[in-house]
């Protein structure tokens, strides 16, 4: 039966593992042993993530998960966003994501607006 594959949040937490194990001077064979049973990876994989750690000088960041959604937005605005996406080698959620967070809509706001208003079946 073949392993679900891992998510960038999971390797980075496996990467970051294998780094604090080698700053550690855990022995090689310890730190793969290791890996392999925490993180349920084969011998193999555990490898390469500590001969990536070797290379590393400090702890990846952990990024959250992230889940699809749609949105309806203008069709120029979407094809603003496209092209923008491409020519800057970033996603959508990457260029979406850091004005969201500084606009009014942001989860603090937004969650202070929600306790605020009463629920309406409306919408």
């Amino acid at each position: 039966m073949a392993m679900a594959r891992s998510t960038k949040t999971d390797k980075a937490r496996q990467l970051n593992a294998a780094f604090v194990m080698l700053r550690r001077n855990m022995p090689l064979p310890e730190a793969m042993h290791r890996l392999s049973r925490d993180f349920e990876l084969s011998e193999r994989q555990a490898y390469r993530y500590l001969a990536e750690a070797m290379r590393m000088k400090c702890p990846v960041e952990v990024s959250e998960v992230t889940v699809p959604i749609t949105l309806k937005v203008p069709a120029g605005t979407a094809r603003l966003l496209r092209a923008y996406a491409r020519s800057s080698g970033l996603t959508i959620g990457a260029i979406v994501t850091p004005h969201w967070l500084r606009s009014e809509w942001s989860e603090k706001a937004w969650l202070s607006r929600a306790q605020r208003r009463p629920a309406s079946s409306s919408r």
